[in-house]
């Protein structure tokens, strides 16, 4: 069997959950703070709430009868420029470690998938930027592959939980069922003007099928009985989670006076092979900076969690507001990933909204 036959690129299906999750904890990102980051109980399954259509490609490696490799497409509807539009997420680019380096197929797997999603014009991903490894491999223009254009850095920041008071002259009430309508015309009416917000449904949200979070999960702002904001509590540990693996430089030392670190409001620092026990504040959005207070006051306020996350883009009119956050913070880099040229057609200069508990 030569090495065109020998490995064969094609769609994952159910029955091949258990080998994506065994790539997926093959590996773990190290940095300061080491993390798994893995999809239990089963990866298939996990994989399929990150979008409305998920094409799992996977390199099979026919004589060992095994998956050597997979890369993910999750189809969102988003805003660009705007409009509603189809857009694809690219990410959990995975190789087995025995055939990392060793089998050179990365380009043929890409035209693979782009003959699944013929219709997309715009792809996005984002790298963790310690992973230079991954960096100076798709940065590198080559004609198989498509272009990564950077567009600028994310930063997740990581907040510890406590009591705390709410701002005054502000309200917060969960979304209801009759609310729906008055929560996704806000959500929309903002979200248009940032590249990648994606797009409120109202049956959606009532069905609980707006990647897993129904109506419940979300929480509006008033003020002066106006709507100024909306945001959701997301707990993805179900079907996503990190566990910790250890501790380097810095935090080797901060992990020892975890309790005291506390004190100053920062996260807790679990033992090693914990898994993290945290949620997402996620979709946040807002007519006026200081909602961002209200909803950070409210996550903190969840203390059955150790923190929460919440992202922001550089270029974000948002970006300063929250920077006077203490917490742990992680970077990468964002890419639009563009095949046909599109990228001319994307508005540079308008803001960028990336949700991390999509990510």
């Amino acid at each position: 069997m030569n090495s065109q036959s020998r490995y064969v690129y094609e769609l994952a299906g159910e029955s091949d959950g258990n080998e994506l999750l065994e790539i997926l904890e093959e590996q773990y990102f190290e940095g300061g703070i080491s993390l798994l980051y893995t999809r239990r109980p089963d990866a298939y399954k996990s994989f399929l709430k990150e979008g409305k259509d998920v094409k799992i490609v996977v390199l099979r490696d026919r004589k060992n009868d095994k998956i050597a490799g997979f890369g993910v497409c999750a189809i969102r509807e988003m805003f660009i420029n705007g409009s509603k539009e189809d857009v694809g997420y690219l990410f959990s680019l995975r190789g087995r470690r025995e055939y990392v380096r060793r089998v050179p197929l990365l380009h043929k797997g890409y035209e693979f998938l782009r003959g699944y999603v013929p219709n997309i014009r715009f792809f996005y991903t984002t790298i963790l930027e310690e992973n230079t490894y991954a960096i100076r491999m798709l940065e590198k223009r080559r004609d198989f592959m498509p272009a990564y254009i950077y567009l600028g850095k994310y930063t997740v920041l990581s907040i510890k939980t406590r009591k705390i008071g709410l701002p005054p002259g502000f309200s917060i009430r969960r979304c209801d069922e009759v609310s729906v309508g008055i929560l996704t015309d806000f959500l929309n009416g903002i979200g248009r003007n940032y590249q990648f917000y994606p797009v409120f449904r109202e049956d959606d949200l009532l069905k609980g099928e707006f990647y897993g979070l129904g109506y419940e999960d979300f929480y509006m702002v008033f003020k002066d009985g106006n709507l100024v904001g909306a945001f959701a509590i997301w707990d993805q540990r179900d079907y996503k989670q990190y566990v910790v693996k250890g501790y380097r430089g810095i935090y080797r030392i901060l992990r020892r006076f975890s309790p005291i670190i506390e004190l100053f409001g920062y996260p807790k620092l679990p033992r090693v092979g914990e898994t993290l026990r945290f949620f997402y504040l996620s979709f946040l959005t807002a007519r006026k900076p200081e909602v961002i207070d209200v909803a950070i006051r409210c996550a903190m306020n969840l203390t059955d969690y150790d923190f929460f996350s919440i992202g922001f883009f550089e270029k974000n009119d948002l970006s300063d507001y929250l920077k006077r956050y203490r917490g742990i913070r992680y970077r990468s880099n964002v890419y639009l990933v563009d095949w046909d040229g599109y990228y001319e057609e994307f508005d540079k200069d308008a803001p960028i909204y990336l949700e991390c508990g999509l990510l």
